[in-house]
């Protein structure tokens, strides 16, 4: 039987996606009796080869992955040229780079409006804005868009009171005056600034009292581990960073301090063996055990090659083996 047209590139009522599901594949023919039991297995094979080729296709499709739907589409040609769907997988395949490549000009107008409200170049902005219409399947994007544009012009219509408003509300905020950033809040919400800056805003302050809360927690964490780091109490500096990490889950601080007692640790457990190696090949020597001297020294330079008692020691060895 026939298949079913591909549907018109660009319709929003049809997909690659959703014709390569409507679609149900055809049955594989009878393959005819073979003269010997290897040919039936290479044609077994194909056919298996076949339909796995079809099936990740399809799967490309509805995903919309057109690299590996094309790559799927050769591979499917190859096995069976003459495939009874060649002309419905051809034409999905090219649907699915037209809807990709719609999506692309989409993709590139918005950034072009959104860099074109940023230099307030409303006219340019609003010739993306219709780009990205015509080329946006789903719709999203251009509403998107629009409600961005018309908030910023909105805002630049307030005039020169939401500028002085909001630019004392900044400086409120860099120098942490919670309270009284909170009230040119409300006098800008007076105004009617829009619900969105407004929001932002607000969020602003909560993060900027949140991180001033957070200071202060942490002022007495941070004395207290650089005391612990001074002391060598490893253990006991982790602790302070799992506390850091418990008033800061998002900061990195914590992170930061859990580094950097691995670090310091590793090196005093690294200097720790060398003056352990040290001692331990004196002892030996002070002992004339000169074979088991020459062995902890061996140890000692795979520790630290460059131990500031290398030459003594080696020294001494040399002393004793002469003797």
């Amino acid at each position: 039987m026939p298949s079913a047209p591909p549907p018109a590139p660009g319709s929003r009522e049809a997909t690659p996606a959703t014709a390569a599901k409507a679609a149900s594949p055809p049955a594989p023919a009878q393959p005819a009796p073979a003269p010997a039991a290897p040919a039936d297995a290479t044609t077994a094979d194909q056919r298996q080869r076949t339909a796995e080729a079809e099936k990740a296709l399809r799967r490309y499709l509805e995903r919309k992955q057109l690299p590996l739907a094309r790559l799927a589409l050769e591979t499917l040609l190859e096995l069976t040229p003459r495939h009874p769907n060649r002309a419905d997988y051809e034409s999905w395949v090219a649907l699915l780079a037209d809807e990709v490549e719609q999506d692309r000009r989409a993709e590139i107008a918005l950034t072009a409006a959104r860099a074109a409200i940023v230099r307030r170049d409303f006219a340019k902005a609003r010739q993306e804005l219709d780009l990205v219409r015509r080329n946006d399947l789903s719709g999203e994007r251009a509403e998107a868009l629009e409600r961005e544009l018309a908030d910023v012009e909105q805002g630049l219509r307030q005039g020169a009171d939401f500028e002085r408003h909001k630019q004392r509300l900044d400086e409120l905020l860099a120098a942490r005056k919670l309270a009284e950033a909170e009230r040119e809040i409300e006098q800008l919400a007076g105004l009617g600034l829009s619900n969105i800056t407004l929001d932002s805003y607000r969020e602003r302050l909560r993060e900027t009292r949140l991180a001033a809360d957070q200071e202060r927690q942490a002022a007495p964490i941070e004395k207290r581990y650089r005391e612990l780091l001074q002391a060598r109490d490893w253990f006991a500096a982790r602790e302070a960073a799992m506390e850091m990490e418990s008033i800061a889950p998002a900061s990195r601080r914590a992170a930061a301090m859990y580094a950097e007692v691995e670090r310091l640790e590793s090196i005093h457990k690294h200097q720790q063996a060398a003056e352990q190696g040290v001692r331990q090949v004196d002892s030996f020597l002070e002992k004339g055990d000169l074979p088991n001297a020459e062995l902890a020294l061996r140890i000692l330079l795979s520790i630290d090659p460059e131990n500031r008692h290398r030459k003594r020691l080696e020294r001494q060895l040399r002393a004793g083996k002469a003797s």
